[in-house]
């Protein structure tokens, strides 16, 4: 049976600083309305008991704190940074955002309107328009299949009860706590131990998800309104973070061209030598965790080039896969 809660501290020395995470567990992944993890995430520092959202931002802001929180697929996340002599503050402000946010009505009313915005967004970008299709054709029914922020119809549907609900269920799948920086580790647990006592129990299982489908569509078209550009996303499923894999894919999207640059080998051949491409980018396994990332290649190229410089990406995988990569490449 997994615990609910989990501690880890290091000290690093000479590095005055004080870095704390909570990762709650839960996350998109199990959302009942689409876009609830990434509300819920935002608005953990809107306000809570102690503080609202200003008198939080001028206590952050008066000490030199930095204060990140997020919804994602798999979590909610709190990230603070500090001088290593705010420790004691730095837990109690992770403590306080864990336990007591209050996600006040007309916040969580901004932050969906924020959020409908960013769609709107998206879809005036060509490739994330794209990215979007690729997404629901790898991993439709699967969670992973839409994007965070849900749809517009799923963000009207967001109100702080079910932030509440959200952030409740996720306390009850576990919390992962993390202290590191220029500490005592012990006296760091100590005051983690008080802090965070209440999880103390055995975890609720996380719930079942539909899998991706058993199939690929072989290729799906998107107009996207943009005649002088062409964009092109190919790939398939590949591994879950926890995979012995992984880092021998992370190794291989570098030789193949991660980073849209004009290093490796997709990016030397297409974009710098034959000049198919303004762009292209590699992942071997992105959004891994659970479940199964991606391996994808984006190109962006003119409509004309965008047959040529598929068959130049389909004949470089072709290569890596008969003959491997080079001694050269892996060093």
């Amino acid at each position: 049976m997994t615990e609910r809660l989990a501690i880890r501290t290091r000290r690093v020395p000479d590095v005055p600083i004080v870095a704390a995470r909570a990762w709650i567990r839960g996350g998109a992944r199990v959302e009942t309305v689409p876009g609830t993890s990434f509300i819920t995430g935002r608005a953990l520092e809107e306000g809570t008991g102690r503080h609202d959202w200003q008198s939080l931002a001028d206590f952050v802001e008066s000490r030199g704190i930095n204060l990140i929180t997020a919804g994602s697929y798999e979590s909610l996340g709190i990230a603070i940074d500090a001088m290593a002599g705010l420790w004691t503050e730095v837990i109690d402000l992770l403590a306080e955002l864990v336990f007591d946010a209050t996600f006040p009505a007309d916040r969580i009313d901004w932050l969906t309107r924020q959020a409908a915005a960013e769609l709107e967004a998206m879809d005036d970008q060509p490739e994330a328009k794209t990215v979007r299709v690729f997404l629901d054709q790898l991993y439709h029914p699967h969670p992973y299949a839409r994007v965070l922020q849900g749809d517009l119809d799923s963000l009207a549907r967001i109100d702080r009860d079910l932030c509440r609900h959200h952030l409740d269920s996720a306390l009850d799948h576990g919390v992962l706590v993390v202290v590191v920086g220029d500490i005592d580790e012990e006296l760091v647990r100590q005051r983690l131990d008080g802090a965070f006592d209440r999880l103390r129990g055995p975890a609720t299982p996380l719930p079942s998800v539909p899998p991706p489908g058993a199939s690929l569509e072989p290729r799906r078209f998107v107009e996207v309104g943009n005649g002088d550009q062409a964009h092109l996303f190919l790939g398939q499923r590949t591994i879950p973070r926890t995979h012995p894999d992984r880092f021998a894919l992370a190794a291989l999207a570098v030789i193949l061209g991660a980073g849209a640059g004009v290093a490796g080998r997709l990016p030397t051949r297409i974009r710098e030598r034959e000049g198919l491409a303004y762009t292209v980018d590699v992942s071997t396994a992105a959004g891994a965790g659970h479940d199964p990332g991606r391996f994808s290649v984006y190109l962006g190229t003119a409509p004309k080039n965008l047959d040529h410089a598929e068959r130049a990406v389909r004949d470089e995988l072709d290569r890596v896969l008969q003959h491997g990569v080079t001694d050269a490449e892996l060093d």
